[in-house]
């Protein structure tokens, strides 16, 4: 049920009003931006709705059912607002916006909250004018619940319930830890990103407590290190670290990496993750790899420009199939996938198929 302030709802019985409306939009990177349709700055609870940018909305309508209650949010770009690269970038997908009435010559009297969503698609016009549309939190529920029935895996890679150590967590000090988990250390303290990790992961193989300063770690694979009173043993690590060598256009470039798993289509329908450069923060799955020439090939093209020297991080892909997950993801003599990851495969690979299901017996 929606609440009104009772100062506000005081001022809305009167004859003549001052409403304005509010925008809050905070991205999945944390960034806020306040806005209002009043023709000067207000502030609210400490923050700055902005009055310079020309905001604009469709009519709010609500229904009782379960049907969709979408609206549009116009706007245009402004380098000091919503930059366009920002948009293009991809960083304000399904970021969250609430928007909200006030009564603009006496804040205090509290906010009446409009509507509170997601935004959805945002379609860009070359005058600069953009249009987001804003998914309201009924939009969840057109939305597929449950898994269904294939010969596939129905999880991404690296989830929760895949298990594969994609992206491990970084092992703390005094920290307690169970055997079969997975950490990342930073033996290089120089480096940056992914690269401080020098592409190992670490097994819990003993459990205990980590010390309060950190052991110097064996790097080598297969080798173990007491850290306290717990003991880890080193693997190669998934997720690599690399640096742009070569660029072919914004979809195609070579690396300079280290991996020698890394056989033909091995990162195949696996992921960049930029690090350094204009597009950092971005992530894009990857169409195609090639190991003689170390060519990296992306399924779109990034944003900005890639240059020489920009360092991501990229992990291989998936096909989910069966075979794959207990060939591929196989670290050998770790407590869970000594023989890869099969016994966390969620689907059916041995589900009949049609024609078998449509078999019936002939005259013999």
């Amino acid at each position: 049920m929606r609440t009104v302030p009772s100062g506000l709802a005081t001022h809305l019985l009167e004859e003549c009003t001052s409403l304005a409306t509010c925008w809050y939009i905070i991205r999945r990177d944390g960034t806020e931006f306040f806005f209002t349709d009043h023709d000067v700055d207000l502030t609210i609870s400490g923050d700055v709705y902005v009055s310079s940018s020309g905001f604009e909305r469709t009519a709010i309508k609500c229904s009782p059912d379960f049907s969709t209650d979408n609206l549009d949010l116009i706007g245009f770009f402004s380098d000091d607002a919503i930059p366009m690269e920002d948009v293009k970038g991809g960083l304000f997908d399904g970021a969250r916006l609430t928007i909200t009435a006030v009564n603009h010559q006496d804040t205090s009297q509290g906010q009446i909250i409009l509507k509170r969503g997601f935004l959805g698609e945002v379609r860009m016009s070359p005058s600069g004018r953009f249009t987001a549309e804003l998914r309201g939190l009924k939009q969840a529920l057109s939305q597929k619940v449950g898994d269904r029935v294939q010969p596939e895996c129905r999880v991404d890679l690296g989830s929760s319930r895949c298990k594969v150590p994609i992206a491990p967590s970084v092992l703390g000090r005094n920290q307690a830890v169970t055997v079969g988990q997975f950490y990342v250390v930073v033996t290089d303290g120089a480096a940056l990103g992914q690269a401080q990790y020098e592409n190992r992961i670490y097994e819990v193989t003993t459990a205990g407590t980590t010390a309060g300063s950190a052991p110097t770690y064996d790097e080598t694979p297969g080798n173990p290190t007491t850290d306290g009173t717990a003991v880890l043993k080193a693997y190669e690590a998934w997720t690599r670290h690399a640096v742009v060598a070569t660029v072919v256009d914004n979809q195609g470039f070579t690396v300079t990496i280290t991996e020698s798993r890394a056989i033909d289509d091995w990162f195949n329908g696996g992921a960049v993750v930029w690090e350094s450069g204009d597009n950092t923060g971005a992530a894009m799955e990857i169409k195609d790899w090639v190991q003689s020439s170390s060519t990296l090939t992306l399924f779109m093209p990034m944003s900005f420009n890639i240059q020489v020297g920009d360092r991501l991080r990229v992990y291989p892909g998936c096909d989910k199939r069966y075979s794959t997950c207990k060939a591929k993801w196989a670290l050998a003599d770790s407590v869970n996938f000594d023989e890869g990851n099969g016994i966390n495969f969620r689907g059916e690979p041995y589900l009949p198929g049609r024609d078998w299901l449509g078999r019936y017996p002939d005259s013999k």
